[in-house]
């Protein structure tokens, strides 16, 4: 579980709540040797607005592609449809990195 909070720290903020369910979804699949299969996701940016020099919010579209997990001999143990959703994010640069990091991400309503 280390190892893998380390590796996502350098992607999340430390407030953000994907943070915590991408961990606990990363240690499910190593620790029942899952496999994920598919899953692609692709980004197309609406608009950003710059907050400070540190901070930025993001309006973009995620799509994903289908998901499946899978066992060692190919079983299923879940799926996910195809996807599309807008969401609003936040790129922060906390002081102690020069790395920006996804920051808190909200379902976006556009208009």
């Amino acid at each position: 579980m280390i190892a893998t909070l380390i590796l996502l720290s350098a992607v999340y903020t430390v407030d953000c709540p994907c943070l915590e369910g991408d961990t606990n979804a990363i240690e499910e699949l190593v620790g029942k040797n899952y496999r994920l299969v598919g899953g692609a996701t692709s980004i197309r940016v609406r608009r950003t607005e710059r907050v400070t020099g540190r901070l930025w919010l993001v309006i973009a579209d995620f799509e994903s592609a289908p998901l499946r997990i899978e066992t060692e001999g190919g079983e299923l143990v879940r799926q996910e449809p195809a996807g599309s959703d807008l969401f609003q994010f936040a790129l922060a640069k906390p002081v102690d990195t020069t790395e920006w990091l996804l920051g808190r991400a909200s379902p976006y309503k556009d208009g």
